[in-house]
């Protein structure tokens, strides 16, 4: 399978799986929940906290994309997998992490996903590279 990793951008949210884009754990502050710890559009909740990051800090994601059969950047491609991180002041639960506390000065790593299917076994070691890069 051919794969192409690159940033996440904003424009790029509705290509991650429904469950990445659902999934904000670390993104929101659990005091903000209430008591129901429901949201009513965590999609528009992750969404945000992208922004805020992207906007405050820089890139925060990477991406893996199926391009074996596409050319370019269509925004079509489809995703194969997603690193999420932040520094620690830009993530609620920081607190929460087993290893903590974690340093002022450390990039935090909040969730990392590969879909399921053959050949996608060192996706996960080059999402990895490309957060360390990055």
């Amino acid at each position: 399978m051919t794969a192409r990793i690159r940033p996440l951008r904003l424009e790029a949210f509705e290509q991650l799986p429904k469950h990445a884009r659902r999934c904000v754990y670390w993104e929101v502050d659990p005091s903000t929940l209430g008591t129901d710890d429901h949201l009513s559009d965590p999609e528009f909740e992750k969404e945000a906290w992208l922004s805020m990051v992207m906007l405050e800090w820089g890139s925060c994601g990477q991406l893996a994309l199926d391009c074996r059969d596409q050319a370019g950047e269509s925004g079509d491609e489809p995703c194969l997998g997603y690193a999420f991180y932040a520094p620690p002041r830009r993530v609620p639960r920081a607190g929460r992490f087993p290893t903590g506390p974690v340093s002022a000065d450390a990039v935090l790593l909040t969730s990392l996903g590969v879909e399921a299917g053959a050949g996608h076994e060192d996706l996960s070691h080059a999402l990895i590279t490309a957060v360390v890069g990055d």
